[in-house]
């Protein structure tokens, strides 16, 4: 989640990516086989690519080069390299918080011409949703993941509980009976330090709380009843309610995961890999005691769960000199085939495809894909902005300004309200 400074590159560089890296011509597609289309990739997923790399050779006879590194790394290979307007790369790493400047900036080029109508149903509405911009597609999800609500089970059933909540009132309810019974001093964390898992948790708090951050005309509704209500619910649940532990104001989205796996909480909203870390014997307490439900809704609003969605994608750059070839090599890295073994082989959690997680036979291998699937219908994005870094850094300050009491939460979004407006005109 360290991409508010390295969005604030991007901005930094805004004026220079027009006068230079628009003036860069598309150069056509190379008739014959290349030697090699190169890929700059995130480390985790390099064993998904060299195996999509696989099939790709066995099918085109080209190869394929996958140059890996860290976050920072790989934001600061792709800007440098386009500026420059090198040539060097084909394919790259798009984080979602990057994909809106990136698409403007002239970097990538639309998918579209390259998805097939079977393609695209196939694959999760919301991971598509969160790689659009400005009406186009321009990367195909690599690592779709979403926020899930993590259940103990043993500590329900020591505490006669039968279900987990359906209502963020029924975890309150149930959180006091955990609290009586002397089985849990708090019912759930968050990582609410005041960063990018911040915006996170309260974007699907603000869809679950029945608000929306803009409304159809596309003007700014920060300060909405609903979205009152929703910061309101996520500050008393720290000190009236006190049903969520108050470390979480100093915890980011990694950190709050220990409290659940060491048996602290019974409850947790986390992205996917929660799930690896609660079932890793090395550093859990509660091997084969974790379920996966629905994030809890909301009994005001009528709402039956939400979620947000977050993860990465991968797209064509617009210097590639080889842009069909890397669009075929692209969707057999995005098929069902590489998913299923990606699932099968590596365990991996973050599926695009719906025919995957149908699969009669991943179901039966990994039933927790389940939970995981219904929660894909319930996906509520963040905004998708080009001045993305912008934005962030003032929601994430003033919802943090009311969860330490130095702002009302209508104080907090009424300021959030104004200083977007702002940029807002400014940016235009």
């Amino acid at each position: 989640m360290g991409a508010i400074r390295l969005e604030r590159c991007i901005a930094a560089m805004v004026a220079l990516l027009f006068t230079f890296v628009l003036a860069v011509p598309f150069a056509p597609t190379s008739g014959a086989a290349p030697a090699k289309v190169t890929v700059i990739a995130s480390s985790e997923v390099v064993p998904v690519w060299e195996h999509a790399a696989q099939l790709f050779r066995e099918k085109t006879g080209a190869d394929v080069e996958i140059v890996s590194q860290g976050y920072n790394e790989s934001f600061q290979k792709i800007v440098t390299s386009q500026v420059a307007g090198s040539h060097a790369y084909d394919i790259a790493k798009v984080d979602t918080i990057w994909l809106a400047q990136f698409a403007k900036s002239g970097f990538l080029v639309p998918l579209g011409p390259y998805l097939s109508k079977a393609f695209v149903a196939d694959t999760i509405p919301a991971s598509l949703q969160q790689m659009q911009y400005d009406g186009q597609i321009w990367a195909l999800d690599g690592a779709f993941n979403a926020k899930f609500f993590y259940y103990n089970k043993r500590l329900l059933r020591q505490a006669g509980i039968a279900q987990p909540p359906r209502t963020w009132e029924e975890l309150i309810q149930q959180t006091k009976v955990l609290q009586m019974k002397g089985l849990a001093r708090y019912g759930i964390a968050w990582g609410w330090t005041q960063a990018e898992g911040l915006v996170c948790d309260y974007t699907l708090l603000l869809n679950d709380f029945g608000g929306r951050y803009q409304d159809a005309a596309g003007h700014w509704t920060l300060n909405s009843g609903a979205a009152v209500r929703a910061l309101a619910f996520m500050r008393d649940s720290l000190t009236s309610l006190k049903i969520s532990d108050p470390s979480s104001i100093t915890l980011d989205d990694r950190g709050v995961v220990n409290l659940l796996i060491q048996g602290q909480i019974p409850y947790l909203v986390s992205w996917g890999f929660a799930w690896a870390w609660a079932q890793d014997p090395s550093r859990s307490k509660v091997v084969n005691d974790v379920g996966i439900g629905l994030i809890p809704g909301s009994t005001s609003a009528h709402t039956l769960s939400s979620s947000t969605g977050g993860g990465s994608g991968y797209g064509i750059l617009r210097t590639s000199l080889h842009k069909d070839l890397a669009a075929q090599l692209l969707l057999i890295y995005a098929s069902p085939e590489v998913q299923k073994w990606e699932m099968t082989a590596l365990k991996f959690d973050q599926i695009t495809s719906l025919q995957v997680l149908r699969d009669p036979a991943v179901v039966r291998s990994d039933p927790e894909m389940v939970g995981f699937a219904n929660q894909f219908r319930y996906v509520y994005p963040r905004p998708i902005l080009p001045w993305y870094s912008q934005w962030s850094s003032v929601m994430q300050l003033q919802l943090h300004r009311a969860l330490v009491g130095e702002a009302t939460p209508q104080q907090a979004l009424d300021e959030a309200q104004r200083q977007i407006e702002q940029l807002a005109t400014r940016v235009k």
